[in-house]
């Protein structure tokens, strides 16, 4: 019994040791590791701002301003180039009374998520599954849909370190600070392949990211009593699972 007690107390102090040894390393792994992490090749961003050259994600527009347009914007970040043969993808604004999707011209490619017909072949179509520009029944929050694709693998080609506009999603507008985020993307290409996904993953994890739009400006006024200010929380955004297109 003691030989045995002997052994488990070897033990023991052999785990602390190596435990010991492992706080010591771990720091001077961490950076090695941070470092070698490689950005996402791949990404589908919000631009507020289309007017302006490049990806806005954080816009200011005058008082009174009745209409906001927000471009999907894919981007190819990899050494290759890549086709787009489908994509869907919705895009979430919060709160839908001062960002609120307009209905669509058609129940086709001019529908709201409103495709850019000039990038994609003619037979490239939304109208299988009619993109929709609010599917979530909730008052605060739109969601605009658009799942499309073409049918003979014939989908633009996006060579590397460039971008492509895939549709723009059209508002009105009201004074107030909103936010459109992405859920549900995935991108394929041509051969079927999925290029990327986000919100959720579903093989190959791509970039996505959101906007803020504030429309009108605040003014703080002072006053020669200090007054207590609680703010109001945006609605929470409700969550929901989409499936890709198959």
């Amino acid at each position: 019994m003691m030989m045995i007690r002997k052994r488990r107390m070897f033990g023991a102090s052999a785990a602390l040791l190596i435990l010991a040894v492992g706080a010591v390393a771990l720091p001077l792994m961490l950076p090695h590791h941070r470092a070698s992490a490689d950005a996402a090749p791949f990404a589908l961003r919000l631009d507020c701002d289309p007017a302006t050259a490049g990806v806005q994600s954080a816009c200011t527009y005058p008082q009174g301003t009745a209409f906001v347009d927000v471009d999907v914007v894919f981007e190819n970040n990899s050494s290759a180039a890549t086709t787009i043969g489908s994509f869907n993808f919705d895009a979430i604004s919060i709160p839908q009374p001062a960002l609120n999707p307009k209905p669509g011209v058609d129940a086709n490619n001019d529908t709201n998520p409103d495709l850019n017909d000039a990038a994609f072949p003619a037979d490239f179509t939304c109208a299988y599954t009619p993109s929709t520009p609010d599917i979530d029944p909730n008052p605060d929050r739109a969601q605009s849909r658009s799942i499309c694709f073409t049918s003979t693998n014939d989908g633009p080609t996006v060579p590397a370190g460039t971008s492509l506009r895939l549709a723009t999603v059209h508002y009105t507008s009201s004074n107030a600070v909103s936010s459109v985020s992405l859920e549900g993307v995935q991108i394929s290409d041509n051969l079927v392949d999925e290029v990327m996904s986000c919100s959720e993953v579903v093989q190959s994890a791509g970039d996505c990211t959101g906007a803020t739009i504030t429309v009108g400006t605040v003014f703080n006024t002072a006053t020669s009593t200090p007054t207590a200010v609680t703010p109001t929380p945006l609605p929470q955004m409700t969550p929901s699972r989409h499936q890709p297109a198959a």
